[in-house]
């Protein structure tokens, strides 16, 4: 099983952002979370492991449709 967390926030009054953490069990009931290396060039925490995140476009009709735009966009699980 996988479970998706997400979780909106505003930053500095100036954007939103989505941010979206996978979670599964594992045979040994324990819990992993799947975390993403930023890209060093990234303005913000670059080379830092993270979970998946961005803002929310004037085009998202919701923030759980930035959550799956984001996913598809960061991974392979899209296609």
């Amino acid at each position: 099983n996988i479970i998706i967390i997400m979780r909106t926030a505003t930053l500095s009054n100036i954007k939103r952002v989505v941010s979206v953490f996978i979670l599964r069990q594992n045979n040994n009931d324990e819990a992993q979370v799947a975390l993403f290396r930023r890209c060093s060039q990234m303005p913000t925490f670059g080379g830092h492991w993270a979970a998946i995140s961005g803002s929310i476009e004037t085009q998202d009709v919701s923030p759980l449709a930035t959550a799956v735009r984001e996913v598809c966009e960061e991974t392979n699980l899209g296609e």
